[in-house]
């Protein structure tokens, strides 16, 4: 996951891993949850997030990510399930100021 972040062509805030893989309860065909918040998505468009992040992605495990501000972040905790399993359940990877990933809390 380091490896991925780094390749990414923006500057990550944080990211959260979250759902069956991370939880423990992989299955198969089970994919990657992620979220991806960058202040360097404001203005673009959701699609062209989803575009960026998946470009990236090298692994045969199917990758299902989500980019968004941290505005549009904060205000999805109340509203999105997505978002809201994310926080509660999900493991939050830091990204230090000088770009480089840090360990997941």
């Amino acid at each position: 996951m380091r490896c991925y972040l780094k390749r990414l062509p923006v500057k990550i805030d944080f990211a959260i891993l979250f759902g069956s893989t991370i939880y423990g309860e992989r299955l198969r065909d089970s994919d990657i949850d992620l979220i991806v918040v960058s202040k360097d998505f404001e203005g673009m468009p959701f699609e062209e997030r989803i575009l960026i992040l998946q470009k990236h992605w090298k692994h045969s495990v199917m990758l299902e990510a989500f980019g968004f501000t941290p505005t549009e972040f904060e205000k999805l905790k109340d509203k999105s399930i997505v978002v809201q399993e994310a926080v509660e359940k999900g493991k939050r990877i830091l990204v230090r100021r000088n770009g480089k990933v840090a360990k997941a809390v």
